[in-house]
């Protein structure tokens, strides 16, 4: 299943795909298979570096997140900033990042 990753015109405060969750990881508290994102790639991670866990991706199988516990690195490719007015998970993945870094 594509995905449009570049998701203009829609505007950027609504989530347009799902995410599929690949392990458990720091993303499993927040989101499931229901969960929405929004997406405006014109660039994405091709092969992650040594170290670094494949968290979810899209349905198809662009990276979306990536974490790496031992080096304490957190890291997804939507952008949940702009989600914070109408979606309480993007404020739950904030509040996870910086507990995790703390």
């Amino acid at each position: 299943l594509s995905v449009k990753h570049n998701q203009y015109p829609t505007k950027w405060y609504v989530p347009t795909h799902h995410l599929v969750l690949q392990r458990q990881s720091w993303l499993s508290d927040i989101f499931d298979e229901k969960s929405l994102v929004n997406s405006f790639h014109h660039q994405a991670v091709k092969r992650l570096a040594d170290g670094l866990k494949l968290d979810a991706t899209s349905s198809d199988k662009v990276v979306e997140a990536f974490s790496d516990d031992s080096r304490r690195i957190y890291a997804v490719q939507w952008h949940p900033e702009i989600l914070l007015m109408d979606n309480p998970d993007a404020q739950e993945l904030f509040d996870s990042f910086v507990a995790k870094i703390e």
